[in-house]
């Protein structure tokens, strides 16, 4: 794995701030953002940092679902998963461990994409 100790600190940060704005039930989908586009930045390739900030927010599914709807799906719950998801890929990223963090980024798509079905 490419990243720099910058990067790991900076993914860290993202992290943090997810958890609190969680915690805070304010919405998390920039921090949320912000880790998916530090950890395309830390792959080094630059084809994938051109298509994670084409796609923006879009990535977050969450960012695609109305205040309305979020009320009644418990929204929290669902972030505090994705968080679980994100702390076992950052693990992963700070080991060095691609297969773990490739693993763990399969998991956290393929949980995310089962959580947004019933929001549809």
């Amino acid at each position: 794995m490419r990243r720099t100790d910058e990067q790991l600190a900076a993914m860290r940060q993202a992290l943090d701030d997810y958890q609190d704005l969680l915690a805070n039930d304010d919405s998390c989908v920039e921090a949320d953002k912000r880790f998916h586009m530090l950890i395309a930045e830390a792959t080094g390739n630059p084809y994938f940092m051109e298509i994670m900030q084409h796609l923006g927010s879009a990535i977050i599914p969450r960012s695609r679902i109305a205040s309305s709807e979020r009320a009644g799906n418990n929204l929290a719950h669902q972030g505090y998963l994705a968080n679980l998801e994100h702390e076992a890929l950052l693990s992963a990223i700070r080991r060095k461990d691609p297969d773990a963090a490739r693993a763990a980024m399969w998991t956290h798509l393929s949980n995310s994409r089962e959580r947004l079905v019933p929001l549809e």
